[in-house]
């Protein structure tokens, strides 16, 4: 008598495939986040229009120190970098592209570095940070974003490491 087996499945759980469940939060993110940063440098700009005249005698009390100077050049840049990638990682989410998981964690980890570079920066001059980058953050709600980054992206990195929807969606 000939055993007759089921073929095995390659996949754990074929009901967990597709973008559902917790993979909707980072999709939310790739959509929400590049649109909230563009929001959060605009009201940045508006307000740096209101700084003294950058060429006059006002220019060094309002900007004492080239570490602050470099902190503001490094983070625009690194912002900027930080949306591109987001929206590359978005393409990538959509076609269930086989790289995801390992785009994601390094955008969650750029995330996280770039929110404590800006801890950072307001470390370094607490009152000029208030001054010309964002008169209502104080130094303690950005150590409480830094936190909260740090736990969502933690979350959702061991997610991405972890989880058989995502192995069945991006991996298979």
């Amino acid at each position: 008598m000939a055993n007759a087996e089921a073929p095995v499945s390659t996949q754990e759980n074929p009901r967990l495939e597709g973008i559902g469940g917790w993979l909707f939060l980072p999709l939310l993110q790739l959509v929400v986040g590049p649109l909230y940063a563009c929001f959060e440098a605009a009201k940045a700009f508006r307000h740096a229009a209101t700084i003294p005249d950058f060429t006059g005698p006002g220019f060094h009390e309002t900007v004492r120190g080239i570490a602050f100077v470099l902190f503001a050049l490094m983070i625009g840049f690194l912002t900027v970098a930080l949306i591109v990638f987001g929206l590359f990682c978005l393409v990538k989410f959509l076609r269930k592209s086989h790289a995801t998981p390992h785009l994601m964690i390094i955008w969650y980890g750029a995330s996280i570095a770039l929110t404590a570079l800006v801890a950072i920066q307001m470390a370094i001059d607490p009152d000029l940070f208030e001054k010309t980058v964002a008169p209502d953050v104080g130094f303690g709600m950005e150590l409480f974003r830094l936190a909260a980054k740090g736990v969502v992206s933690g979350i959702l990195i061991s997610y991405f490491e972890t989880s058989v929807r995502v192995k069945n969606t991006f991996v298979r």
